[in-house]
C-alpha cells in the first residue's frame, strides 16, 4: 500500500493507480486463488480482501472483490475444460 499512497501523492491518474494495483497487489492475492479460496473460513476470506479495501479507499474507485475474481476464474476454467 505504501507505493499506491506514494503514487497518489504525486497525483498519478486513477487509471494508472488501478493498473498498478492489478499488476502488483491483485496478482499476488490471486496467485493460488483457485486452489484454496473455496476451503477458507469467512474470517480468512475477509483478511485476504483487506488489501483490496485499503487500495480502494486510497484510489477512490471500486475494485473487484477477491470473491468475484475467484468466481470469474472458476467459470473460465469450467468453460475451457
Amino acid at each position: 500500500m505504501f507505493f499506491i499512497r506514494q503514487l497518489k501523492k504525486i497525483h498519478l491518474g486513477n487509471t494508472l493507480l488501478v493498473l498498478f494495483y492489478k499488476s502488483i497487489i491483485q496478482s499476488i492475492l490471486t496467485f493460488n486463488l483457485n486452489c484454496c479460496y473455496f476451503n477458507l473460513k469467512k474470517a480468512n476470506k475477509t483478511k485476504i480482501d483487506r488489501p483490496r479495501k485499503t487500495a480502494q479507499k486510497i484510489i477512490g474507485l471500486e475494485l473487484p472483490t477477491i470473491e468475484s475474481l475467484y468466481n470469474e476464474r472458476i467459470c473460465f476454467e469450467a468453460k475451457t475444460s
